[in-house]
């Protein structure tokens, strides 16, 4: 069975705007307020925010919705939008920021940590690109 479900979330995603989700199957416990998007190899799992400026899909999909943490595994695709370029900058140019781009990782799995506002990509090859070229 499919399931979709709009809710809101906060972290890797925009405090307070409405984040969409499908996935073979759904589950969300209560207790730990984990939610779970796990999805096959012909249809992968997904959720996103917007028109896809924020936008996780692979194989098993986890959001803790009390602490904004988020893990993905299973080749999983991720778009996030960056004020400036992650890479390739030097000092100089991180302290003026360029316009914000959306740039697309390919990994395999991916985990997000609130707390630190960090994502940690692992799998071989993690590849960093600008949708764009």
């Amino acid at each position: 069975s499919s399931g979709q479900r709009k809710g809101t979330a906060r972290g890797f995603f925009t405090p307070g705007q409405p984040v969409r989700g499908s996935s073979a199957v759904f589950t969300r416990d209560n207790a730990t307020k984990i939610v779970k998007y796990s999805g096959t190899a012909a249809a992968p799992a997904w959720v996103q925010q917007g028109s896809g400026d924020s936008r996780i899909e692979g194989h098993e999909i986890e959001m803790d919705e009390e602490t904004g943490d988020v893990r993905a595994s299973g080749r999983i695709t991720s778009t996030v939008v960056f004020a400036s370029s992650p890479v390739g900058r030097g000092a100089a140019a991180s302290a003026r920021p360029g316009a914000p781009a959306r740039h697309e990782v390919v990994a395999e799995t991916m985990s997000y940590v609130e707390k630190q506002r960090t994502a940690t990509y692992t799998g071989a090859p993690v590849v960093l690109k600008r949708p764009t070229g």
